[in-house]
């Protein structure tokens, strides 16, 4: 039987299979990252947009198209992250946009869906870059238009769709001279062909569907603990239900023996058809994957104790009378909050590499300060498009965001802040603070790659400025040829150095820099930050 339109039913099984498929193929999608650094996250940050909206459709019992396609507009914007999820939110955007006012949607309507979609991503990109998700969503668009008044079908009109975006997606690969030099398609293209994939997969089964539960990476769960003043040894306080399959008089013993080994205060109570679990672990997620083989996991509640310990350490802050200015930043690592905090920042967001905080999260961030104008520092690219959404939906609050691309920036911004009841001034001053930084970089390579250099899995990489400029096997050798190859004549050099780097060892380069450049100054904090071994800011 053909099937002419779509309704909101239909509509939100599309975008549960979407978020789905897109969530199970992350880690292929943070694989295609052309900088062969450890913080490709493009799978991550769109898998956690489209989880967030397909959270929204799925509680709604509204069947029309206009509802759910507003509820995935509005979840997939709160729930973005990086400019790789807001694009996405706005797509979804799109639909809703096309979709207004509708019970159903038709062929044609669907094909306007695509053009809107597309419309509104290109809006919220400031240069937009042919060999990219834009490009794929151009693609989706004209063909959808050109096909529209030919096929009867929605299932025929996804298989086409499907097939001509993947055929453009291909080509993505000669568009931009990065993604040609890695042999890789564009991530987010392919992460959007995922998605829609999965709305032809649903269309065509009509199968009922629920949401994956999103199990974070060691790396994303990392970084976010904070090491607070009290000794807290396990950091998570995790605790949810499992629905049982079947009836199983031993449960409570079993998941006393396997999740108790993963940390301590466990409580096991069950009955009949329900188990409630309360563990402080370091690792929520194997408390889960045990909890799941017996049935379904609910009403998950995890919060990081030593986050919460730091809260209430500092909740004299919110005490502080109202301000004329207030300040939010981007940031990871012990050392790295302890100097913005110091700085005057007012809220720290954690996040930054390898896991962009949310739309939501700095929305949250910005209403947390007393003030009536807030300035954001990002400190990173990908957290742009994710700080000017937030802008946008920050009605109570005028919002002013500082372009910095990197921690060094934010930190040589607050380094030159002058306070002042005019935040024109203020921002001016912050502004001219980071506008001579050079900002230097060293990571590891997650993989083989060769563009201009050979680089090999495991070399260090040392980037400046967002270019890699050289890798080699010695780290020493390595940060001092980076800072020697970049420094000028009465230079201020700061390195930061992070979790795996020894003091000794920041502070031995240091010295061997300053006493071969006695004309520099030459300044070592710890940072603590993940990832990256030295953040290097040159002046």
């Amino acid at each position: 039987m053909k099937k002419r339109t779509i309704d909101g039913s239909a509509f939100k099984k599309m975008i549960i299979k979407g978020a789905n498929k897109l969530d199970d193929n992350k880690e292929l999608l943070n694989s295609l990252n052309v900088f062969p650094v450890p913080d490709g996250d493009t799978g991550t940050n769109m898998s956690l947009t489209v989880l967030s909206a397909a959270k929204e459709v799925e509680k709604s019992k509204d069947n029309t198209i206009t509802g759910i396609s507003k509820l995935a507009s509005n979840g997939s914007l709160r729930g973005a992250r990086g400019n790789s999820g807001v694009i996405v939110s706005q797509l979804y955007r799109g639909f809703a946009t096309a979709f207004k006012g509708k019970d159903v949607a038709t062929i044609e309507d669907i094909a306007n869906g695509f053009v809107k979609a597309k419309e509104t991503a290109y809006k919220a990109v400031i240069k937009p870059k042919e060999g990219t998700i834009l490009t794929v969503a151009t693609a989706l668009a004209d063909k959808a238009m050109e096909i529209k008044d030919e096929v009867t079908d929605v299932d025929e009109m996804f298989t086409k769709l499907i097939k001509h975006g993947n055929i453009v997606l291909d080509k993505t690969m000669d568009m931009l001279e990065v993604l040609r030099e890695a042999n890789v398609v564009d991530s987010g293209a392919k992460g959007l062909m995922t998605i829609v994939e999965g709305w032809g997969e649903s269309l065509r089964t009509g199968e009922e569907v629920t949401i994956n539960e999103y199990k974070a990476s060691r790396e994303e769960v990392d970084v976010d603990i904070f090491s607070g003043e009290i000794d807290i040894e396990f950091a998570y306080c995790t605790e949810f239900f499992i629905v049982l399959e079947e009836e199983n008089d031993e449960i409570e013993d079993k998941l006393k023996g396997s999740i108790g080994k993963l940390g301590d205060s466990l409580v096991v109570v069950a009955d009949e058809k329900i188990v409630k679990i309360h563990v402080h672990t370091n690792n929520p997620g194997k408390a889960l994957e045990e909890a799941v083989k017996y049935g379904k996991v609910d009403s998950i509640k995890i919060e990081n104790m030593e986050i919460q310990n730091e809260k209430l350490q500092n909740a004299r802050k919110a005490n502080k009378p109202k301000k004329p200015v207030g300040i939010v930043t981007v940031a990871q690592g012990d050392g790295i909050y302890r100097m913005f905090d110091d700085l005057g920042v007012d809220e720290i967001i954690r996040g930054g590499q390898s896991m962009n905080p949310s739309t939501e999260e700095i929305l949250k961030s910005i209403e947390k300060v007393n003030s009536d104008n807030v300035i954001m520092l990002p400190n990173n690219k990908n957290v742009f498009l994710a700080c000017e959404q937030a802008k946008e939906l920050a009605k109570s609050k005028k919002i002013h965001i500082i372009y910095t691309k990197t921690v060094q920036e934010g930190i040589s911004a607050l380094i030159n802040y002058i306070p002042s009841e005019d935040v024109k001034n203020v921002v001016e001053s912050l502004e001219e603070g980071y506008a001579e930084v050079k900002s230097l970089e060293v990571t590891y390579a997650v993989r083989d790659i060769t563009t201009d250099i050979e680089i090999k899995k495991g070399d260090y990489l040392y980037i400046s400025d967002g270019n890699i400029e050289f890798s080699n096997k010695d780290l020493e050798e390595g940060v001092i040829q980076l800072i020697e190859s970049k420094i000028e004549e009465d230079s201020i050099i700061t390195m930061y150095y992070g979790e795996e780097v020894k003091k000794e060892d920041a502070e031995k380069i240091a010295k061997q820099l300053s006493e071969k450049h006695k004309e520099c100054e030459f300044d070592v904090y710890e940072g603590r930050q993940p990832l990256y071994y030295y953040l290097i800011s040159i002046e």
